[in-house]
């Protein structure tokens, strides 16, 4: 890599205060959404993560702070991802569907209560009609400091509701090629999926997609999220041809997945690009770009030895 230049998509924790001396820097929106996949097909789950459950996940979370933990040394004021599947920064297609879900205990406990959870210890966990504690194993890449970082704060602030955590992180090769591909994991993970300008997300919702050992473990709907509805309208916004509709269409689909939380969203990763300004002058313009922040090299100027 010419020293010159950096570019770091989904920029580390710090990576802001380690640029000195003649690095300067612009940070944007990058193409890769995190968030907390929920495995419904988890195979060491000891509970349905049912949606009652997965709303609960959701209303006990304050989105905010961990968006803050996780970005926060990165860019100013990051900001909580609101839809399922979109890119805020590619056009309309991204609403504000889970802006309702803010830490609420007494929705978590409504919802739970609903299904016959107890809390016979105020202070201690759920406990399911069967006898089995609401713990959840989560899996995330081992030595990742922002997402540790996030679990350590998640783990803090969803004790006093009554949720716990088993937290098993795996290298990035076990945990990507190994056990997301055959869902293997959770039914909790955190990690990261790219997105694009168009706003498909079939693969997300297929209900066929569901990885299993009849389909050769080929899918890529790695919640196991199985609903008709939700997949039929992902196939039919592809099939759409008129922008204001298909936009409609995102919409409707967007607030059915909010309802149903088949995985909670949490933030973009930011890109940020780095470059010596002795040396080089032009770059900037593209750091959001799907195309990379190397988009317009070709118009950037050499202005030093």
């Amino acid at each position: 890599m010419d020293p010159a230049l950096l570019v770091i998509r989904a920029a580390n924790t710090g990576a802001r205060e380690r640029i000195t001396g003649d690095l300067t820097f612009a940070v944007g929106e990058g193409t890769f959404i995190e968030g907390l996949w929920i495995n419904q097909d988890a195979p060491d789950r000891r509970f349905d993560v049912t949606r009652n459950v997965r709303q609960a996940l959701a209303y006990a979370l304050d989105r905010e702070r961990i968006a803050d933990v996780a970005l926060g040394s990165i860019i100013p004021d990051p900001e909580v991802l609101q839809c399922t599947g979109w890119n805020p920064g590619f056009g309309d297609w991204c609403n504000d569907d889970f802006a309702h879900y803010r830490q609420d205990a007494a929705k978590v406990a409504e919802l739970l209560e609903a299904e016959g959870w107890t809390r016979p210890d105020p202070d201690g966990l759920w406990v399911n009609p069967g006898g089995e504690d609401l713990v959840l194993a989560w899996n995330t890449v081992a030595g990742n400091k922002r997402r540790e970082d996030v679990q350590a704060l998640v783990v803090e602030m969803t004790a006093p509701l009554g949720i716990g955590w088993e937290i098993i992180n795996y290298d990035a090769g076990e945990l990507f090629q190994n056990r997301l591909p055959v869902l293997n994991f959770g039914p909790v993970a955190l990690f990261a999926d790219s997105t694009d300008p168009d706003p498909s997300v079939t693969a997300y919702y297929d209900i066929e997609g569901v990885p299993t050992s009849e389909n050769g473990y080929s899918g890529q709907n790695l919640t196991a999220y199985r609903s008709q509805a939700a997949s039929d309208l992902a196939f039919a916004i592809n099939a759409e041809v008129d922008p204001a509709a298909r936009l409609v269409m995102v919409h409707e689909l967007g607030t059915l997945l909010a309802d149903d939380v088949p995985w909670i969203p949490l933030y973009v990763l930011p890109n940020l690009l780095a470059w010596n300004e002795t040396l080089v002058s032009g770059p900037g313009a593209y750091v959001s770009s799907p195309y990379g922040g190397f988009f317009d090299m070709y118009d950037w100027t050499v202005s030093g030895e």
